[in-house]
């Protein structure tokens, strides 16, 4: 039987860490952490976090090898 939807973000939120604004802050401050903001252009437009890069969702998985070529980098999608 196919996982169901639930199933599958209980999975990813035990894998996929979350951070907290406030830990945000912190890693952006010690470095070592990019961004991706993955919101479509117009929310991406009307505000982002300075320094972040912008990937729909729809095209992340075909730009995040260019945007981000160091794999051992830090991401925190937004």
């Amino acid at each position: 039987m196919p996982k169901s939807w639930n199933d599958l973000i209980i999975e990813a939120r035990r894998t996929v860490p979350e951070v907290t604004p406030p830990e945000l802050a912190r890693m952006l401050k010690s470095g070592g952490v990019t961004v991706i903001d993955v919101r479509d252009d117009d929310e991406w437009k009307n505000g982002h976090i300075p320094g972040a890069i912008h990937a729909s969702r729809g095209t992340l998985e075909f730009k995040i090898d260019r945007l981000v070529p160091d794999r051992g980098r830090t991401l925190v999608l937004t």
